[in-house]
């Protein structure tokens, strides 16, 4: 079984250059997680039993939120880990997690719409 949390959508101060990170930019991040088998959940429809969205939303706020970035490639790693780690000591049976980050209109010297990283545990 496959659960994705797709585009959920922050301001970011991210940038190599002063400018970039005094103007916050919209980056999307999806998540995917992957089970070994079907979560608890499927039986008992209790919440406690699965990946919150909100829990995941507000964890990924608390980490993007605390700092400046310069590059989507260690904001994405960071933010994996701190996924991870709240799910870890749950039996949610999660055999993998992926993330993709994408930020939009990044600042380079041709159009782009837009630059994308995927990561995915416990490949980090």
């Amino acid at each position: 079984m496959r659960l994705r949390i797709k585009n959920l959508k922050y301001q970011v101060a991210i940038g190599v250059s002063q400018e970039e990170q005094n103007n916050p930019q919209i980056i999307l991040i999806s998540l995917e997680f992957d089970f070994l088998r079907s979560p608890k959940v499927c039986e008992t429809d209790n919440i406690e039993d699965t990946v919150c969205y909100d829990l995941v939303s507000r964890e990924l706020q608390s980490v993007i939120y605390t700092k400046k970035f310069h590059t989507i490639e260690y904001l994405a790693k960071i933010c994996l880990i701190r996924i991870c780690e709240i799910f870890e000591n749950k039996s949610f049976y999660i055999k993998k997690t992926s993330i993709e980050v994408t930020k939009l209109s990044p600042a380079i010297s041709v159009q782009c719409e837009n630059v994308t990283v995927f990561l995915t545990h416990p490949e980090l």
